[in-house]
């Protein structure tokens, strides 16, 4: 069976907070993490900042174990703005 969760916004954690979370998880064995529907661009935990964040964990989980971790990003947003989150990731 794959393992999954939900990263909720209503616990005020920074991209930084955030990353530490999905390492916990990644080294726990977690198949796959998701945004919470609500969580988009938040004062406290920025789109661009809590991508980078997450995804420089989860690649170096990858690099160290081979297992690659899914992550899906809330690209909620503008088109523009979606269109730049997407790119991003």
């Amino acid at each position: 069976p794959l393992v999954g969760t939900i990263v909720k916004p209503s616990v005020g954690l920074s991209a930084d907070e955030t990353a530490a979370l999905v390492a916990s998880l990644c080294a726990a064995g977690i198949d796959f993490i998701k945004d919470d529907e609500l969580q988009a661009d938040g004062p406290s935990c920025p789109f661009e900042d809590r991508a980078r964040a997450v995804m420089s964990v989860i690649n170096v989980h990858a690099d160290r174990t081979g297992k690659r971790v899914m992550f899906a990003f809330n690209l909620t947003g503008e088109v523009d703005e979606m269109r730049a989150r997407h790119d991003l990731v």
